[in-house]
Order: structure tokens, then sequence, then C-alpha cells
């Protein structure tokens, strides 16, 4: 009798485990992707209307599925941010959306974010956005030390705002890893010995 009860026990735990499982598993991140798919279908006049269709997919409870979301619809903001024919407060405020969503210890959540901030530097002139796409690419380089892209990144920033010090540390990095690299010799070959 007592082992009867031990087993019907198990029994059910197994299946409640295994039902919790595929909700938490299938259920929930399909539901979050359907939401994400709609969201990428509706037609948006506004960034109000493009924020309220997407968070129903960013802000959904599932426990799979952030960071992809966050990505893809950061990589299609990011052609946006920053555009010329794309008011300033207008791309800001798509910026201002999508970067909670991006994670902190993400390289690519990092690389991207950093991109966008690098993008607003690029056409509206704002010290404060080239300061912020540099955090966010040393933080990058934090978790990949020796991811070129990030280095790369870096030395292409530090280069293009005369900050000499700055790029020969990083090209010397890249150098120490990657010694043929065209880009990076001559890169740092315009500063001279």
């Amino acid at each position: 009798m007592k082992n009867e009860s031990l087993v019907m026990s198990g029994a059910i735990l197994v299946i409640v485990i295994s039902v919790l499982s595929i909700f938490l598993g299938a259920i929930q991140p399909l539901a979050r992707s359907q939401n994400f798919i709609v969201a990428t279908r509706a037609q948006s006049t506004t960034v109000n209307e493009l924020e309220q269709n997407f968070r129903l997919a960013l802000d959904y409870p599932s426990y799979i599925g952030d960071e992809e979301s966050a990505k893809f619809l950061s990589g299609s903001i990011r052609n946006y941010v920053g555009n010329k024919n794309i008011p300033e407060d207008v791309s800001r405020e798509l910026l201002n959306f999508i970067e909670p969503y991006m994670e902190k210890d993400n390289l690519r959540h990092l690389m991207m974010t950093g991109q966008m901030y690098l993008n607003m530097w690029s056409a509206f002139k704002h010290d404060s956005d080239y300061e912020t796409a540099i955090n966010y690419y040393k933080q990058a380089r934090k978790i990949g030390p020796n991811v070129y892209p990030v280095l790369f990144g870096l030395l292409s920033m530090y280069n293009t705002n005369g900050k000499v010090a700055e790029a020969k540390e990083v090209g010397t990095t890249i150098l120490s890893i990657w010694p043929t690299d065209q880009d990076t010799i001559n890169i740092l070959s315009t500063y001279g010995k």
C-alpha cells in the first residue's frame, strides 16, 4: 500500500514536471514568437505604435527568446537610428525604446547597441553618443577580449575621433593576435613609429 502511494506520487510528479516543461519550453516561446511575427506585420505610422506592437512580443513572459527577440528587432532598428533622413528625435526615441531590452552581458547585444550610438554620433555629432558607443564596446571587450569585430570596432572609433593613444593600444592588441591584419596595419601606419 505504501509503495503504491509512492509510485503514484512519483508518477504525478513526473506528469506535472512534463507539463510544466512543455509549457515553459515550447508554448510560451511559441506565443512570444507569434507576437513578434504579428508585430513585424503590423502597420506602424508612429514610433509609439511601433513600440506598442513590439512590446507585446518583447515583454511576453517567456524564459526563452529574450535574446533573439531583442537581437532581431535591434537589427532592424539599427538601420533607422542615426539615419540622416530620419529626424534626430525619432532616432533617439527608437534607440531609447530598444536599449533596455539589450542584454548587458551579451557580446552581440553590446556591439549592436554600441553601433547604434555610433550611428547617432556620426549623424548628429553629440559627444555623449560617441562616449556611450565606446563604453558599450569596452564592455564587449571585457567579455570577448580577443574578438576581432570588437577590437577593430574600437580601433576604428578611436581612429575616427583622433584618439591616437587609444587607437595604438587597441591596434597593438589586434596585431599581437593577427600580425598580418592589413586594415590595422594601415591605420597604425598613419601614426608613424
